[in-house]
């Protein structure tokens, strides 16, 4: 009976290693890379977006506050007036007694 030779398997290690450290770093690069685009547009984004939120939101409760603590006239042929909201409910609260 003839013997079967068989080529025996010898994978070259030093070739899968660098081909592994390679990829590695070549993801680990690529995910670097995708952080800091992230990060860098979305500071841009927030600064065109956002550009004039702050002043429009403070002017916006400067009128409230406004609004809300002056005595005025609503309608002075009617005899209808604004008071301020702290001395409304104080009213509010006295009438209750």
């Amino acid at each position: 009976m003839a013997l079967l030779h068989f080529e025996q398997d010898r994978p070259n290690v030093g070739a899968i290693v660098s081909i592994t450290l390679i990829g590695t770093l070549v993801l680990y690069l690529f995910i670097l890379v995708a952080d800091v685009l992230y990060h860098v547009t979305s500071s841009q984004r927030a600064e065109t977006m956002g550009g004039g939120m702050l002043e429009r939101a403070q002017s916006f409760y400067a009128k409230q506050e406004e609004a809300f603590s002056d005595y005025r006239y609503i309608d002075k042929e009617k005899g209808k007036v604004a008071l301020p909201i702290r001395r409304a409910m104080q009213l509010v609260l006295e009438e209750e007694k």
